[in-house]
């Protein structure tokens, strides 16, 4: 605590003696460590970035946001970035912001007022220039690495159903569907113009703030840049914190006016949203299943949920999504796989 505390004192400086420092319980998604520093009647926060492979990047993707958008008044203020190693070895980066006074949505169904709301936000955050800004950090990065093999992860989960869990067969069968619809997917997006933007990346809904005053704000900006908004969108709609809770009517709310404010400009977006969002399905079907092949390699899966939901259930509404892309009905896909599972239970 005292070595967070002297950083802390040279970003804002103050003796330490004028700052309180209280450490915040990390959200369960969380790999950086944050603080609360109360100092002179402002309360700032502190976000200390703890993962190796991101150690220059993500601060300075962080602190980039919030400068260029400080202007806008959509993010916190920033304060001061001091870099990995500026005031000595084995230093960690930290960036410091005054805190964006407001309630988190996380795990809260919008309105399709509040999508609405969320769209408006969106494109404010586009009229950042491209120009200088770093590259984001989104889907098209896990999806890719995760896509190559694909393959691989279905055959060795249809391998281990017909051995060892013939209840999960008929899984596997829908996966290996699901995974030849998105080779053909990330085939089509490669052929597809894109249009870039500066956009908001890790869109999930713990990091978006109801403010006081009725606005929306947004933190967590260590993912945000350049890039491709179809893949965030994508995300939006698709990511486990929320997918479960975006209505059919509030998700119209959120692209009808987004799509409609950018689709002129860009003609190809509203495809390549559709084709991200079977890509950012596989990606955690991928994932969950990778969990499922190495748990069982060393005994019986066991029971997790994931974004407070159990796994086989997120797992079932992720395939699917996949069975019902891209504009197939949903919830009847659902009905007609209510006793497919990941794993046995």
């Amino acid at each position: 605590m005292s070595e967070i505390a002297a950083v802390v004192s040279h970003a804002l400086k103050l003796p330490t003696s004028d700052i309180r420092l209280r450490p915040l319980a990390p959200l369960e998604h969380q790999s950086n460590h944050l603080y609360e520093a109360r100092a002179g009647g402002v309360v700032h926060m502190v976000k200390e970035f703890r993962k190796p492979d991101e150690l220059y990047d993500a601060p300075a993707r962080e602190y980039f946001a919030m400068e260029a958008l400080a202007p806008r008044e959509i993010a916190p203020r920033p304060v001061a970035y001091v870099r990995a190693g500026q005031l000595g070895p084995g230093q960690w980066p930290i960036v410091v912001y005054q805190r964006l006074e407001g309630e988190m949505w996380d795990r809260r169904a919008p309105t399709p007022a509040d999508m609405q709301a969320l769209a408006r936000l969106w494109l404010v955050v586009h009229d950042v220039p491209v120009a200088g800004a770093p590259r984001a950090r989104g889907v098209a990065d896990g999806a890719g690495r995760l896509l190559d093999r694909l393959p691989h992860i279905l055959q060795r989960y249809a391998d281990w159903a017909r051995e060892s869990a013939p209840a999960c067969r008929p899984t596997a069968e829908a996966l290996a569907i699901a995974g030849a619809r998105a080779e053909a997917a990330a085939a089509e997006l490669r052929r597809l113009p894109v249009r870039e933007l500066y956009c908001r990346a890790d869109a999930r809904f713990s990091n978006v703030i109801a403010r006081p005053d009725g606005r929306l704000g947004m933190v967590d900006w260590e993912d945000c840049g350049a890039g491709d908004p179809a893949q965030f969108v994508a995300d939006l709609r698709i990511g486990p914190n929320q997918e479960d809770l975006i209505s059919p009517e509030a998700w119209q709310a959120f692209s009808g006016l987004y799509l409609g404010a950018l689709g002129r400009r860009d003609p190809s977006l509203a495809r390549r949203v559709a084709l991200y969002e079977l890509l950012a399905v596989m990606l955690w079907l991928g994932l969950m299943v990778e969990r499922v092949l190495a748990e069982a390699a060393a005994g019986p899966v066991r029971r997790w949920a994931m974004n407070m939901m159990p796994a086989n259930e997120r797992g079932r509404r992720f395939l699917a999504r996949a069975l019902a892309w891209p504009e197939g009905d949903f919830e009847a896909a659902l009905a007609r796989i209510a006793v497919y599972r990941l794993f046995p239970e």
